[in-house]
């Protein structure tokens, strides 16, 4: 299925501080998400990067990019981890402060909260 804007501005902030990040903003273009699964306080996304001839490929093997983020639908605003493996784009892990996510995630916008 195809990755939201939210989605892909929490995976953009996420990376901003990366030393990697140009070669994994180059995944973002051609990233589908395989399953995207509700917890009642976020949502975990399966990432998945087209990439046939491994040309996007990035020398990070495992690592976690994190930010966080500020939306009107939540009091205490929530949390974003993105996951690489195999230097690829693997996993977004989106969640609250124990309040209970929006499910229409189409429509929201992210606010990113400077440090």
């Amino acid at each position: 299925m195809k990755i939201t804007d939210f989605e892909r501005e929490a995976i953009t902030q996420a990376l901003l501080k990366s030393k990697a990040m140009r070669c994994l903003m180059l995944q973002i273009e051609r990233v589908e998400v395989s399953d995207r699964t509700f917890s009642g306080v976020g949502f975990f996304s399966d990432l998945l990067v087209s990439d046939p001839k491994h040309e996007l490929i990035c020398p990070i093997k495992r690592k976690r990019f994190s930010c966080q983020f500020d939306l009107p639908e939540l009091q205490h605003g929530g949390g974003a981890i993105v996951l690489v493996k195999d230097g690829y784009l693997s996993e977004l892990e989106v969640y609250t402060y124990s309040e209970n996510f929006p499910r229409d995630i189409e429509n929201l916008k992210f606010i990113p909260v400077q440090k």
